[in-house]
């Protein structure tokens, strides 16, 4: 995830091959890179269209939308950080990402 060389292999993959049923993960992992490479905006930008693509695997919702929460805060978009925040705490109760969703919202109101 961590070169520019990852990077640019899933952004050709992704020109190449954007209906093929492995550009979510091409993208998913692209938005990785990115974030890796401090290429916060652009990794928003990925993260949203993976977000909102149909053939994203719902189980990977969760994560996905932490990871992207998280990148808004870094990008200092703290109200549409919360919204997500919000969205996994109410959508997914029960998961993982929802308990440190609570916590960062803890650590913000404080």
């Amino acid at each position: 995830f961590r070169s520019n060389a990852a990077k640019e292999a899933y952004q050709t993959f992704l020109h190449n091959f954007p209906s093929d049923n492995k550009a979510v993960t091409a993208l998913i992992n692209l938005g990785y890179s990115q974030k890796a490479l401090n290429e916060i905006t652009a990794a928003i930008d990925s993260f949203n269209k993976v977000l909102e693509n149909k053939q994203t695997d719902p189980s990977l919702l969760p994560e996905l939308l932490l990871v992207t929460a998280q990148l808004y805060e870094l990008n200092h978009t703290n109200h549409s950080a919360e919204l997500l925040y919000n969205n996994i705490i109410t959508n997914f109760p029960n998961s993982k990402e929802a308990n440190i969703a609570k916590q960062n919202l803890q650590s913000k109101n404080k």
